[in-house]
C-alpha cells in the first residue's frame, strides 16, 4: 500500500483550512463470567468521534462554540472522505502581535 499525501485534504466548503484530525474510538467493555474460564471477554461498545480543524483567519470565525454542523465533510483526497454531524466544543484563535504572523485558529468538535 502506497502512502498518500495530505495536500489534497480539505474540510467541506470551509476556506483556508490548513489541517484536520479525526479520532474515532469505541469503548469495549470487558467482563468475566462462569463461561469465560477465568479470562476476560470483550464486547463492542458505543463509538465516539472527536476531532480538530485548523485554519487561517479570513475575516470571521468559520463556526462558533456550541454550534451544530450537519454533514461536516472531511476530505482525505479527491475520492475518500468522512461525513458526520458534529457539535463545536471549542473555538481557538491565536494572534501573534509581536511577529505579525497570519492569524490562525482551530475548532474542536465531537
Amino acid at each position: 500500500m502506497a502512502a498518500v499525501s495530505g495536500s489534497g485534504g480539505s474540510v467541506g466548503s470551509y476556506s483556508e483550512v490548513t489541517g484536520w484530525s479525526l479520532n474515532i474510538t469505541t469503548n469495549n467493555p470487558s467482563y468475566a463470567s462462569s463461561d469465560t474460564s477465568g479470562w476476560k471477554k470483550r464486547v463492542t461498545g458505543t463509538s465516539d468521534v472527536t476531532g480538530t480543524v485548523e485554519f487561517k483567519w479570513s475575516g470571521s470565525a468559520p463556526v462558533q462554540a456550541g454550534a451544530s454542523i450537519t454533514g461536516l465533510v472531511l476530505n482525505i483526497d479527491g475520492s475518500d472522505s468522512y461525513t458526520l454531524d458534529a457539535v463545536v466544543d471549542a473555538l481557538n484563535v491565536e494572534a501573534d502581535l509581536d511577529d505579525g504572523d497570519v492569524i490562525s485558529g482551530s475548532f474542536d468538535f465531537s
